[in-house]
């Protein structure tokens, strides 16, 4: 049933804080995620511990901006500590222990290279985060392709991310994707844009079986910056899609599902949609599927 989200949200600072962060909360829980299983899957502690301590006190500082702006200036610092971390680990294992190793090793450096960028996506974003300014659409799609190869490496071979339906079959997830705009090499949009396209389809991924199927379109037509984002994943029942887009909400046909996102990335594009006198759709059925739409009237101002 396809219902428009028009109730307010409100936030205190922390939950402002955590939402803004959302991105980059999500990535270091991927990196600590993936220590604990190599901290399992061999047996050893020394050194993990260490870089698990480093990880977490970044992600704790995420919630103060001077300590975040910080953390920022000093990334190159922070990838290589724990690279440093990671290789003494290494030394002290067994020649067994060294295919888990290495399977673990290279799915974290993937996922200290998108860190990365997404720190340098906000900070080149701090005085235009909001602003309508150019962006080249061949960069974005090859941005999407980074973050789709990271996603399906961290997968450890579970599954593929294709873009055709002659790759398509029962072990991967077939992504469709089209941004487009009258001018046909760049579309004008807020950075944040960006972030909120991202998520959704994120969502949509993790909700969805794998041998699914998503599209997603990101289009400026001169008046309209529309967002679409399409999966054939489990649905949210009827009389809970109003409330998705809380803080921290999840419908109850996902709560058994283990994520290893904070359920935010609705509740970032809303507030976005919102922010921008934007129109905000969700359309969904259980079992069938879920299409979430964005409507942001362009700012010819600028």
């Amino acid at each position: 049933m396809k219902k428009e989200i028009i109730h307010p949200i409100v936030l205190d600072s922390s939950q402002q804080s955590i939402l803004d962060m959302h991105s980059l909360l999500n990535i270091l829980n991927i990196i600590v995620s993936e220590l604990y299983i190599l901290q399992i899957n061999t047996f050893f502690d020394n050194e993990i511990k260490e870089a698990l301590e480093l990880n977490q006190s970044f992600a704790k500082d995420m919630y103060i901006k001077k300590a975040r702006l910080k953390r920022f200036s000093m990334i190159d610092d922070f990838i290589k500590q724990n690279i440093s971390h990671l290789e003494k680990f290494k030394e002290q294992l067994p020649n067994d222990k060294l295919e888990v190793y290495e399977s673990s090793n290279s799915n974290l450096h993937s996922v200290f290279g998108i860190l990365k960028t997404r720190i340098s996506e906000i900070m080149n974003r701090f005085d235009s985060e909001e602003r309508w300014i150019p962006h080249n659409i061949s960069q974005l799609m090859t941005n999407f392709a980074d973050v789709f190869a990271a996603i399906e490496k961290n997968s450890k071979g579970r599954y593929k991310i294709v873009y055709s339906n002659e790759e398509h079959d029962d072990n991967s997830y077939l992504v469709d994707l089209k941004i487009q705009s009258g001018d046909s090499e760049v579309i004008y949009m807020p950075p944040v844009i960006q972030d909120v396209f991202r998520d959704l389809i994120a969502n949509a991924r993790k909700y969805t079986e794998i041998g699914g199927k998503i599209s997603a379109t990101l289009i400026n037509d001169g008046d309209n910056l529309t967002i679409e984002v399409k999966d054939t994943g489990v649905g949210i029942p009827d009389e809970q899609i109003d409330l998705v887009v809380d803080f921290g909400y999840r419908a109850d046909n996902v709560l058994h599902l283990q994520t290893r996102g904070g359920g935010f990335g609705l509740t970032k594009a809303y507030q976005i949609c919102k922010k921008n006198n934007g129109r905000f759709w969700i359309d969904s059925k259980i079992g069938q599927g879920t299409l979430v739409k964005i409507e942001i009237p362009v700012n010819k101002d600028e």
